[in-house]
């Protein structure tokens, strides 16, 4: 199953939301994980929320139960103390059970997707006590990407489409299958989304341009979440080109 939501139909259930801190952020949730799912469970009940940071707030270090994706997109920040900045352009990625942060956000703030493939019961975190004892064993990677964005004078110009992986072997272990890449299509160019047997669901975040789907025009910031069983599917550039990431969770 394709699951997909767009900016446009999440807006409505747009919210503050408090951190346990006391600072609040804007939360906006785009692919909502069924409640009949277990806690605990590997079904696939796919989550995605956009994030809105306000100036210099600050989202203490924790992990969650869950692996995940984040795509910081508009405005900068800091991850952790020494591991490099965030925005205008990054993916980062966590294995579950697996600390990072803080996120600190600029004076400009900073906007994300937080990306899972299944239900988080939220994030523990390593100033309260009780934390170690919920720990895991797991990969424990933890990693940032940057990426650029294109121009639409470039997507306009392409004549086939141009794939950039974002992971590289040589560096992380990636043999679950995990992967993530930038994807770069000219003027109504089709472009099949596929994904490896090993697999545990992917996310497609539209950048920039339309992209069609099931007789629909998704605009940018609009998701996909494919099933680990859905080895494939087909989406077409409009008139602009288009420009999306497909970040793709290992095999559980």
């Amino acid at each position: 199953m394709i699951y997909v939501s767009t900016k446009q139909e999440s807006l409505s259930n747009r919210r503050l939301s408090r951190m346990e801190s006391g600072e609040v952020h804007w939360r906006t949730d785009f692919l909502r994980p069924s409640d009949t799912v277990a806690h605990g469970s590997n079904a696939v009940s796919p989550q995605a929320f956009l994030i809105e940071m306000t100036p210099q707030e600050i989202i203490h270090p924790h992990f969650h139960e869950v692996e995940q994706f984040q795509v910081f997109f508009e405005g900068e920040g800091q991850m952790g103390r020494a591991e490099g900045k965030l925005g205008p352009a990054v993916v980062h990625y966590t294995d579950a059970y697996t600390g990072y942060g803080p996120i600190t956000a600029s004076q400009q703030g900073l906007s994300y997707f937080a990306l899972r493939p299944r239900k988080d019961p939220g994030a523990i975190y390593l100033h309260k006590e009780g934390y170690r004892e919920k720990l895991r064993p797991s990969k424990k990677r933890h990693f940032s990407i940057p990426f650029v964005k294109s121009t639409q004078a470039v997507l306009g110009s392409l004549e086939k489409p141009v794939v950039e992986p974002l992971f590289d072997n040589s560096h992380y272990s990636l043999d679950d299958g995990l992967s993530a890449c930038l994807v770069r299509v000219g003027p109504n160019q089709s472009f099949t989304i596929q994904s490896n047997i090993q697999n545990g669901g992917q996310y497609l975040v539209n950048l920039q341009g339309v992209l069609k789907y099931a007789d629909r025009d998704f605009a940018e910031l609009s998701v996909f979440f494919s099933e680990p069983d859905d080895l494939s599917f087909m989406v077409v550039s409009g008139s602009a080109g288009a420009e999306f990431l497909v970040l793709q969770f290992g095999q559980s």
